[in-house]
């Protein structure tokens, strides 16, 4: 939580995404903290499904944090990742992203196929990581996902920022459209 308060007092017009544990939503005083962020734009990437993603509690907390515009993401989806795969349908994700694994073998049409399975488990789309080379880049600008990569812009130490971003420092998900 300290994480996440520095990020949105010290940059408020950037788009945050934080890294938790499925399991973090079953605590009810995280949850009310997360909500005290009033109107933050910030999403929470489940890196880790450590928990039993039918849970009522875990559900009912996830609706609550959703229905407050945080958005929920399953992170760095992989078809051999049995949890992930049980989690769809289970949990109405708000984007998946793909993990960067994917895109060293993919080409035109896995990326559709992809993005057609996967559609129904997600409110707003993929996110594709990874995206390192301009092939990816040509690849992924037909699709219907956002992207994500050093081919879009390299990782800097956050002292290194203005509380303004410039236009660069300010996207951590490119459109490739």
């Amino acid at each position: 939580l300290q994480q996440i308060r520095f990020s949105l007092e010290k940059y408020p017009h950037q788009l945050h995404s934080f890294n938790i544990k499925l399991s973090c939503l079953a605590d009810e005083d995280f949850v009310r903290e997360l909500l005290s962020f009033n109107g933050a734009k910030f999403a929470l990437e489940i890196s880790e499904l450590d928990c039993y993603t039918e849970s009522k509690e875990i559900r009912e907390n996830l609706s609550v944090l959703q229905a407050n515009n945080i958005e929920i993401w399953l992170d760095d989806y992989h078809r051999n990742n049995k949890l992930a795969n049980m989690s769809l349908g289970n949990i109405l994700w708000d984007r998946i992203k793909i993990d960067k694994s994917f895109l060293k073998h993919a080409d035109q049409e896995s990326i559709q196929a992809l993005e057609y399975f996967l559609a129904p488990f997600c409110l707003h789309g993929l996110i594709f990581e990874g995206a390192e080379y301009i092939e990816h880049h040509k690849m992924l600008k037909t699709s219907h996902s956002l992207t994500q990569g050093y081919y879009y812009f390299r990782p800097s130490p956050i002292n290194s920022l203005d509380s303004k971003p410039r236009v660069a420092d300010s996207i951590k998900l490119s459109y490739a459209g």
